[in-house]
């Protein structure tokens, strides 16, 4: 005979009584596993069947073992990936800049040599605590400095008198913006510069941003 408790995982072998009792009416002579309450073993014992029940062991690891908790979705980007994804899009524009016509790319470099040149004189303004000129004309452009009660030419290379490229007209008239050392302009200024047709816009603004549009 050979019984097994499911619920409780106990198992109950073959055994030898003495004699059979009215306790033997609770299992079949068949061999065969069926499920009963745990308070029928004290019976099942006295009537000679031999009881194995579960190591701690066995009841530890089974409350031990538990599902693997699935891990979360990875959510926004590594910043390799963020690094990858800028070096690809300078790539791009790079690209984008080399393929324009020649007059073309010589005009924006053209706007952008004074919109950096530009900001590097207010940047220069911040820094030495002293207020800048921007003196800008259809001839070229050139960046002052105030100092002993008298503008000066700001020294440096890109400050001094630059003229425009050959093929490239400015529209701007003669403008003067003073630039102070909390890097503000007296005045809004637009220099409109044009090359073959195209045109670009250089703006300095009364808060000092420089930008950079398309005529």
């Amino acid at each position: 005979m050979n019984i097994s408790i499911r619920g409780e995982g106990t198992r109950i072998m073959p055994g030898t009584a003495s004699s059979r009792s009215a306790d033997d009416s609770l299992a079949t002579d068949s061999i065969g596993e069926f499920s009963m309450h745990p308070d029928r073993l004290p019976q099942l014992e006295r009537a000679g069947a031999l009881v194995v029940k579960p190591s701690r062991f066995c009841r530890m690891r089974s409350a031990m073992v538990r599902p693997t908790p699935q891990r979360p979705a990875r959510n926004g980007f590594s910043l390799v990936e963020m690094m990858v994804v800028l070096m690809v899009m300078g790539l791009l524009a790079t690209v984008a800049v080399l393929t324009m016509p020649g007059d073309e790319r010589r005009l924006r470099e053209e706007a952008e040599r004074f919109a950096a040149r530009t900001l590097a004189a207010r940047d220069e303004a911040i820094i030495g605590a002293r207020p800048i000129a921007l003196v800008v004309s259809e001839r070229g452009y050139y960046f002052e400095r105030r100092m002993e009660g008298q503008w000066q030419p700001l020294p440096g290379k890109g400050f001094d008198l630059t003229g425009w490229a050959a093929g490239t007209t400015a529209s701007a008239g003669r403008q003067r913006v003073v630039i102070d050392s909390l890097g503000l302009a007296s005045s809004d200024a637009a220099v409109r510069l044009t090359r073959d047709g195209k045109t670009l816009v250089v703006q300095l603004r009364r808060d000092g941003k420089v930008t950079l549009d398309a005529g």
